[in-house]
């Protein structure tokens, strides 16, 4: 059964990479390519954060059911998870605050 959720969250994860609105990454003619470049790794950092927002929201509800089942290595892997989402949600303002320029 767990197979089939990671499954699952994997392909709910895809699905929503595709929903992520953002710019298009085609360098139109007369066009910077440091601003296509720029288009890109905005785009990247899109699909990173939808991911972790898809993770923090799948560990939450993993987190309930553990409390729930009072399953320690379920509760583990839950916590995890939310940290992972955390994670993924924030790289874009870690990459803003120390300077990178988006």
């Amino acid at each position: 059964m767990k197979k089939m959720n990671k499954k699952a969250f994997v392909v709910a994860a895809i699905i929503a990479a595709f929903f992520v609105p953002s710019t298009a990454l085609a360098a139109q003619e007369g066009m910077d390519p440091i601003q296509a470049i720029s288009n890109l790794t905005t785009f990247i950092l899109n699909i990173v954060t939808a991911i972790g927002v898809i993770a923090l929201i799948w560990g939450a509800v993993q987190l309930a059911l553990a409390l729930k089942s009072q399953d320690a290595s379920q509760r583990t892997n839950a916590i995890l998870f939310i940290a992972g989402g955390a994670i993924m949600i924030g790289v874009k303002f870690v990459l803003q605050a120390i300077g990178v320029s988006l």
